[in-house]
């Protein structure tokens, strides 16, 4: 396993300088999470202005998003403290505010504004994003997926 050097900080935010641990010489080291650690927003309710037609992005609409990030720390080497994860609470806030900046034409376009916000202000060290729209008459919905 790959070794990631930490430092614990506030959710949400930078935590990759090396730590020093009173009673090591050296950086703490935590051990990178398994492929198989990760965090999951499901169907996250977003208003927003969105729609190829102008008319359609002037009518405030309901997508839903779901979210799936990697923490770069192993869960079992977070130590029980929030400060080593990925504070979803903050995630699924900042997507909202996201969302409501300004009117887009495309899911597409949205569900690649909320990778990138995820991979950029919270670290996630792999994130993939889904956003279903309701549009078409004689379907669920319509969705989108954005990263791996």
């Amino acid at each position: 396993m790959k070794a990631a050097l930490w430092q614990a900080a506030p959710a949400g935010k930078v935590r990759n300088k090396p730590v020093q641990n009173p009673t090591q010489t050296g950086p703490k080291v935590l051990p990178e999470a398994p492929m198989n650690e990760s965090i999951h927003i499901h169907g996250l309710e977003v208003p927003v202005h969105i729609g190829v037609p102008e008319e359609e992005r002037a009518v405030l609409q309901m997508l839903w998003v779901d979210v799936e990030m990697r923490t770069a720390c192993a869960f079992d080497a977070m130590g029980d403290e929030v400060e080593q994860t990925i504070d979803y609470a903050a995630v699924a806030e900042a997507i909202v505010v996201l969302a409501a900046e300004r009117p887009r034409k495309l899911i597409e376009t949205l569900a690649s504004d909320i990778r990138e916000l995820i991979s950029v202000r919270f670290h996630a060290t792999s994130v993939k994003v889904t956003v279903r729209k309701k549009i078409l008459p004689n379907a669920d919905y319509v969705a989108v997926v954005s990263g791996s």
